[in-house]
């Protein structure tokens, strides 16, 4: 499991998430969600609402990849593995060229405010992506909403970082063509390659949106926050 969202879950939600993880490791053990919800003296709604934290749709989804994280677990170290497989594995067009471009565009916004937009789902994802900035405290601000004009030193270009699954949604396209029409560089986060966005962008990270362990799910929102994390390692 991710580290770096399971850190943002209250002590409760952390409780349950460890219960639920020793729990699956039992076949015959009942892991429906209203017997979870009972053996952790919890609601159901706590239940889902801890699922969409983490990324899932509901609790279905998240069970589903607690009991595929245990099997895998015997044959790996973790979720993330090691070296650039991870990148690859979640990231379509990484290379080592798109990490070094990601890296020197949050560089050069150092002294400004870096503006992340996403709506819908992706707004779960934009919020994430302002937390982890804002944690990290390497000189770089960040909020969620539309680019501003103004910059703090004259000249230096700004970033925006657009969170869109599709890249098809006028408000994405739109919020794009307005960052760079105020000189910002752009940074896209869609699962489609050829959407508009990602022919707009400065930088487009193509981001799976299925995997063999969720076939029927669709993993963009947590594939995405997963990648965020390891692009901006190097930060």
């Amino acid at each position: 499991m991710q580290r770096m969202i399971i850190e943002r879950l209250s002590v409760l939600e952390k409780d349950v998430l460890n219960s639920i993880k020793n729990d699956v490791q039992d076949e015959k053990m009942d892991m429906t969600i209203s017997a979870v919800a009972r053996r952790n003296f919890v609601s159901q709604a706590l239940l889902v609402k801890l699922a969409k934290k983490m990324g899932f749709s509901g609790y279905r989804d998240l069970l589903f990849y607690l009991r595929q994280a245990q099997t895998e677990e015997e044959n790996q170290s973790g979720f993330l593995g090691s070296g650039t497989e991870p990148c690859r594995s979640i990231i379509r067009n990484y290379s080592e060229t798109l990490q070094q471009q990601f890296t020197e565009y949050f560089e050069m916004s150092k002294g400004t405010v870096i503006s992340v937009f996403g709506i819908d789902d992706s707004a779960l994802v934009a919020d994430f992506f302002v937390r982890h900035i804002m944690e990290k405290k390497n000189g770089c601000i960040a909020y969620r909403g539309r680019p501003l004009e103004a910059r703090s030193k004259e000249g230096q270009a700004g970033l925006a970082v657009i969170v869109s699954d599709t890249g098809e949604t006028e408000t994405s396209v739109e919020m794009v063509k307005h960052a760079k029409r105020l000189g910002y560089h752009t940074i896209v986060f869609t699962s489609n390659e050829r959407s508009r966005a990602a022919a707009e962008t400065d930088l487009p990270v193509i981001i799976s949106e299925r995997s063999v362990e969720f076939p029927e799910s669709n993993m963009f929102v947590p594939f995405a926050i997963t990648a965020f994390i390891l692009l901006s390692e190097k930060l």
